[in-house]
């Protein structure tokens, strides 16, 4: 009866360490993968937060060298291999989308790929404070520059995205901002960055373990450094040209030849 019960212990004992196993996996899948594991003290850069041909902005979030949050879905640094996440905001009316700033860098080799990757940038609508139904997405190739700031050992990238215009009514939504960098030896990070100045921020961002994203996890206290910009046909026209009517045209002809003839009379 000992023997028995002992191999009942036992098997017992060995099926509390698979489960033990297998919920400290389920729970590394969802612990977001950062840059850095512990965030360093936030530095002020000052860049960011304008929109390209000074188009509205509609979500000012500059980036603050915290962190990097990796948006790849060819991640080697990421548990499962990949990672999207995704930024939340409000509009209080219905409002044009077309263009994105975003700050983002390759680690750990920084490599900058030239030509630029394609990125996906899908709007979500909100599911109970993440990302819900696909509402729009585009695949881009953006425009990156090098801001000449290094942070976690590589250089920082301002991505300039330019969408097809589309609209969005009020209410609240999800922007996620997700590239393959298959074919680099490194990952593609989205850079954190300091609450919204234009009212529109909320904060926390969203993080999946899947590309694209699904089954998302919230990420509180966090703001991705991004500026939302309106499209640039919402410019304001440029000022008329004055221009000569008719008789104004007439009348400059006229005192033309009047003082080429004064010019003649003169040389005579």
């Amino acid at each position: 009866m000992n023997a028995v019960n002992h191999k009942h212990r036992m098997v017992f004992a060995i099926l509390n360490i698979l489960f033990l196993a297998v919920s400290i996996n389920a729970f590394a899948q969802d612990v977001e993968s950062r840059v850095l594991p512990v965030s360093q003290p936030a530095v002020s850069l000052g860049n960011g937060g304008t929109c390209p041909f000074d188009a509205p902005i509609i979500l000012s979030q500059t980036p603050n060298q915290v962190n990097g949050i990796f948006a790849d879905a060819d991640c080697a640094a990421c548990g499962t291999g990949a990672q999207a996440v995704a930024e939340n905001f409000s509009l209080g009316g219905a409002t044009d989308i077309g263009q994105i700033v975003m700050y983002s860098g390759y680690f750990p080799g920084d490599l900058f790929p030239t030509p630029a990757d394609p990125w996906n940038v899908t709007f979500h609508a909100d599911a109970g404070g993440l990302p819900g139904a696909d509402l729009n997405t585009q695949t881009v190739v953006p425009v990156g520059v090098l801001t000449g700031v290094t942070l976690f050992g590589v250089s920082e990238i301002e991505y300039t995205f330019t969408l097809a215009p589309f609209n969005l009514p009020a209410g609240t939504y999800w922007v996620e901002i997700t590239t393959n960098s298959a074919g680099n030896a490194d990952q593609a990070f989205w850079e954190v960055g300091d609450p919204d100045t234009v009212g529109n921020g909320i904060d926390g961002t969203a993080f999946a373990t899947a590309v694209p994203g699904v089954a998302w996890n919230f990420t509180a206290a966090q703001d991705f450094a991004v500026t939302l910009c309106g499209p640039a046909d919402m410019l304001p026209d440029p000022p008329a040209v004055p221009t000569l009517s008719q008789t104004g045209l007439t009348i400059m002809v006229l005192l033309l030849l009047l003082g080429a003839a004064v010019a003649v009379r003169r040389y005579n």
